[in-house]
């Protein structure tokens, strides 16, 4: 990078700058010159446009996603407004959440870039406006015992003061114990079907008021026989899925930067409630 006079007042560079599209703006522009990159990060406008800073002027009605975000983490940003809440994304592979269309597991290569603590994408808000808290939701089913299990994220919320970031989503979905992988769901409140829409009401009604998220992490076991344990391995244990490889292979990458998820860390999460749905 090099320096160079400014040919532009910096309020005309502004207004170019902001008309640029995402990718550009952040990865080109930043790099012509270090004038360029410091009106970047110092604008509040373009802050707000790259996603680091809330937008006040975008109404809670027309939320807006990260188009960076979408790209890279493809099943995170859909909205599943038909169907029924358990068979919505069955037979059509491109709505069902899977990592598996993550960029950085469809180009191993990549991941190390994309797991760097500094890296942008982690302190990019999720939408905007943005959102505050995350809803986890468990549900346990079988023959003996039916039960859900709800909390939310953070559980301090000095440690989302802006709004929930791209870091927290990530860790969330790859980390808490509370969600497997072979049914978890990605629920957008007031983007949802009708179905989704029942099945959120029944859960309000479990707890006894309202939920106030707009993204809720939904997981469900009918196993009779279910080991919360992930770490405990059984005899017969079957071949493992490709998301759980992807996990295995993000998790090793976490460990070999010596990076840690925030899961698990002081104010991570409210006290979770069990629900029993027998009664």
């Amino acid at each position: 990078m090099h320096e160079v006079p400014p040919v532009l007042p910096l309020e005309v560079l502004e207004l170019i700058l902001l008309r640029l599209d995402l990718r550009t703006l952040l990865v080109a522009a930043t790099c012509v010159c270090h004038a360029w990159a410091e009106l970047i990060r110092d604008s509040p406008a373009i802050q707000r446009r790259l996603f680091f800073a809330p937008d006040p002027d975008i109404q809670p009605s027309a939320p807006i996603h990260c188009a960076l975000l979408a790209d890279a983490f493809p099943s995170v940003f859909v909205y599943h407004r038909t169907g029924s809440f358990w068979e919505d994304d069955l037979g059509d592979p491109t709505r069902q959440f899977s990592v598996k269309s993550w960029d950085l597991i469809l180009h191993p290569n990549r991941q190390p870039a994309y797991l760097r603590p500094e890296a942008s994408w982690r302190r990019m808000l999720v939408q905007q406006p943005p959102i505050y808290k995350l809803g986890v939701w468990f549900e346990q089913y079988s023959p003996h015992v039916s039960a859900q299990e709800y909390h939310e994220i953070p559980g301090d919320p000095g440690l989302a003061p802006n709004g929930i970031r791209m870091e927290t989503l990530f860790d969330a979905i790859l980390f808490d114990p509370d969600l497997y992988w072979d049914s978890l769901r990605l629920i957008w409140h007031g983007h949802c079907s009708a179905s989704a829409l029942k099945k959120l009401t029944e859960l309000e009604n479990f707890r006894g008021r309202k939920l106030s998220v707009d993204l809720i992490l939904n997981s469900a076991t009918a196993s009779q026989d279910y080991i919360r344990d992930s770490d405990e391995e059984e005899e017969d244990e079957e071949e493992p899925t490709p998301e759980h490889t992807a996990l295995t292979s993000i998790r090793a990458e976490y460990e070999k930067l010596g990076w840690t998820p925030q899961v698990g860390a002081k104010g991570w999460r409210t006290k979770g409630n069990w629900y029993d749905v027998n009664l």
